[in-house]
């Protein structure tokens, strides 16, 4: 099974102000909506979940990277002190708890003007970078993760495009 990553658009003010009060309460109401969405609206586009298998802990590691900065812009701070805005919507871990694979899962709410904040980082990725980092990782990932990097992509592209903010889950 796994610790795996879906995460859900937030669509109205109410979604967000629910997701931060009950975040895991949330993610289950979320969860049925968007299976309900996606059965009772044929032909409309499918904004609904994304999910991420257990790619995400490659693409995690990916945008824990430095961005490319510009020699120009280069100042006091080391560039590789800070990630890519792309961790807005993969940072977190769930916390393990007992001895016997039991873990609690992680949250996390993202308000719509930082999901486009992502959606902008994502639309600057080099799939092929990303296949080659995911080929040093493990020999396979590669593809795995590019294709599933292109789910993330085009999903917080639409959910910024709309408006929406997120609600994800590792668990």
């Amino acid at each position: 099974m796994g610790i795996r990553y879906r995460a859900f658009p937030l669509r109205t003010e109410l979604d967000l102000m629910y997701a931060r009060a009950n975040p895991l309460e949330c993610a289950h109401a979320l969860d049925h909506r968007e299976h309900e969405w996606e059965h009772t609206a044929p032909g409309t586009p499918r904004i609904g979940e994304l999910y991420l298998d257990k790619a995400w802990r490659q693409l995690q590691w990916y945008f824990s990277e430095s961005p490319p900065i510009p020699d120009e812009l280069r100042g006091p701070v080391a560039a590789h002190s800070l990630a890519r805005p792309g961790l807005l919507l993969l940072s977190g871990d769930v916390s393990f708890v007992g001895t016997d694979y039991g873990w609690d899962p992680y949250l996390g709410v993202v308000p719509a003007p930082y999901v486009r904040i992502a959606a902008d980082d994502y639309a600057t990725v080099d799939e092929n970078d990303l296949f080659e980092r995911g080929e040093e990782y493990r020999a396979g990932d590669g593809e795995y993760c590019r294709q599933y990097f292109v789910h993330l992509r085009d999903a917080t592209r639409r959910w910024s495009d709309e408006g929406f903010g997120a609600l994800y889950y590792i668990g």
